[in-house]
């Protein structure tokens, strides 16, 4: 199909939602296939439909389904179960610099071997905005301050990260990875070797981010209850490396955490203050449990 005809029907498609201030997914299905699937058509119509006042109703065929259909073309079928995309584009076509203005990664904080100040280790956030031999501007290092007040650190300027706490030290690689003004947040086990308190003040932040700032954030944990408190997906990885991805309160089911850590789980709500809470309660490992021991 030429791309002429392509613009055409993502601008008839865009006019029918505006006419009727809604499209069902099957609208939507049918311009999918009339744009044979190709990914940046479908990463334009995406584009144009975000922030219409259109409402998506589910009709017909699976949206999700037809999305699995998207035009790989070049690669082999084993291949592309390895790809990865953002917007639509595959992140081995995205420049690095652009890719990272994308994507802020929160790692594991331990402790640092350079003494740098928070300041300073906030500001590495903006290097996808700067080039290879670039200083921050004044512009960059008020964007990173303005990053440690947003989730609540500020007192913590002019301070070492090596003189920090750990939930602190936490805190300041969140503010780091805000400061590239991505769209995804990617948190390695954020809340680990924290304790209580500072896991509160970690998901907490996560939580409201994404509230506020309407960005994504992927969390890898070995917490069931905290991905209960405040994701709505989850991945589950098993033992027998399988996996398992759904809505939060499916996946992390008692039957499916039984299965994949190996251990007897029981779950129970707790509704406080008009919130529901689930309390993850390990019972002993699943062998000694059926053996009775």
């Amino acid at each position: 199909m030429a791309s002429t005809d392509k613009k055409n029907v993502i601008s008839s498609l865009i006019e029918s939602g505006k006419a009727k201030g809604k499209l069902s997914t099957k609208d939507i299905t049918d311009a999918l296939e009339e744009l044979d699937y190709d990914v940046e058509q479908v990463d334009k119509l995406y584009s144009m439909l975000e922030g219409q006042n259109i409402e998506i109703v589910e009709e017909g065929a699976s949206l999700d389904d037809d999305l699995d259909k998207l035009d790989l073309e070049g690669e082999d079928s084993e291949d592309a179960l390895d790809l990865s995309f953002v917007d639509g584009v595959n992140i081995k076509d995205i420049p690095y610099n652009q890719l990272w203005q994308k994507i802020g990664y929160v790692p594991q904080a331990k402790a640092s071997a350079f003494a740098y100040s928070t300041q300073e280790m906030v500001i590495l956030g903006r290097n996808a905005h700067l080039g290879t031999f670039r200083q921050p501007k004044k512009r960059d290092w008020e964007i990173a301050e303005a990053c440690m007040e947003e989730i609540g650190i500020g007192y913590l300027k002019g301070k070492l990260c090596s003189h920090i706490s750990g939930g602190e030290l936490q805190m300041v690689l969140i503010a780091r990875a805000l400061a590239a003004n991505p769209s995804i947040l990617v948190l390695d086990e954020p809340e680990s070797n924290l304790d209580f308190r500072n896991q509160l003040i970690v998901l907490e932040a996560i939580e409201r981010l994404c509230r506020e700032k309407h960005i994504s954030a992927v969390v890898n944990t070995h917490y069931p209850e905290h991905a209960l408190s405040i994701s709505q997906k989850a991945l589950l990885l098993t033992a027998h490396g399988t996996t398992l991805f759904g809505p939060t309160d499916e996946i992390l089911s008692e039957e499916h955490l039984n299965e994949a850590f190996g251990v007897e789980v029981r779950l129970y709500p707790l509704t406080l203050r008009n919130r529901t809470y689930t309390c993850v309660l390990p019972l002993g490992l699943k062998e000694r449990m059926e053996r009775g021991a």
